[in-house]
């Protein structure tokens, strides 16, 4: 089994590179299996890269939760696949705190909502 920090380091490399743009992600229009369970369902954009020769996946999963006899809540869980080269899943990443940090900078580049805020450095506010 692979260590806990390495698997953080790992995890902050990615999110550093992808905010420094070294690592490029993009919007995946079709999603394949993808390996959710019948108690899941995919939230918001799934996204795709490669990175050191291997494919990535990365998306936002919402996870049923039985909380009482007839109650459920639904648990957002952040995940990172490594997939093969016939696009199969070959490992998942255990769930960690920097899956969702790393969903969030990749979220905002794909967007490329800096663009957009940058485009008012200019202009003058009054309030």
């Amino acid at each position: 089994m692979i260590e806990s920090n390495k698997i953080s380091t790992v995890l902050s490399t990615m999110n550093r590179e992808t905010i420094e743009g070294a690592i490029t992600w993009t919007e995946m229009l079709r999603v394949n299996d993808i390996g959710l369970n019948s108690n899941e369902e995919l939230s918001g954009k799934v996204y795709q890269a490669n990175y050191k020769d291997r494919n990535f996946i990365l998306f936002k999963c919402l996870v049923k939760i039985q909380t009482d006899e007839f109650e459920y809540n639904w648990v957002a869980e952040f995940r990172l696949i490594m997939l093969d080269k016939k696009g199969k899943i070959d490992w998942e990443f255990p769930g960690h705190r920097a899956i969702s940090d790393l969903y969030e900078s990749v979220r905002f580049k794909v967007s490329d909502v800096e663009t957009f805020f940058d485009s008012f450095k200019d202009e003058t506010f009054e309030l």
